[in-house]
């Protein structure tokens, strides 16, 4: 968001196939540089305790929330790049309403990510590990530029493809078929 630290975040179920330690290990790696990189992991579930172990082993970088009341409104406005690392999904709300705040992601190729997260446009398909997060945060880190750009068109992609109106609409209009 323009701020002199890059802000990665993860919001969703705290398990080992939603990604959260991937996410925080990418952020403590791409800390390690000199880059001023923090991970906000917010969210509930099995390894809750682990994720706030985690972020007591690495308070200047990582922000264990547990979980958030409306995150839309609360965590996705602080991110620069949320983090799906998921194992398998379908399209996951959080990146819907991290597109709304024009917040990119770096998500897995799996399921229906490919159709919100389009490389170069609403954030990078990345592999499944902690080193290509890392790298894709380097890269957006050290080019600002790219990062400005990339949140705009996140923005543009969601109101023309996953905003209520549009998505009420199309229900509208596939019932009304013959």
């Amino acid at each position: 968001r323009g701020a002199a630290q890059f802000t990665l975040g993860h919001v969703g179920s705290i398990t080992e196939r939603k990604g959260w330690r991937i996410a925080a290990e990418a952020a403590v790696q791409s800390a390690a540089t000199g880059r001023k990189v923090r991970a906000l992991i917010a969210g509930a579930g099995e390894e809750s305790a682990e994720a706030a172990a985690f972020a007591a082993r690495h308070p200047n970088v990582v922000t264990f929330l547990g979980h958030v009341s409306n995150p839309r409104e609360t965590v996705m406005p602080q991110l620069d790049l949320l983090s799906v690392m998921s194992v398998h999904e379908g399209l996951p709300m959080t990146i819907i309403e991290a597109q709304s705040a024009g917040v990119p992601a770096a998500a897995t190729a799996v399921g229906g990510i490919p159709h919100a997260v389009r490389p170069g446009v609403s954030g990078y398909l990345v592999p499944r590990s902690a080193e290509a997060l890392s790298q894709t945060i380097a890269d957006l880190y050290d080019r600002r530029e790219t990062l400005s750009v990339l949140s705009a068109s996140t923005l543009t992609l969601f109101r023309s493809e996953f905003a209520i109106e549009r998505v009420v609409r199309q229900y509208h209009d596939l019932y009304m078929q013959p």
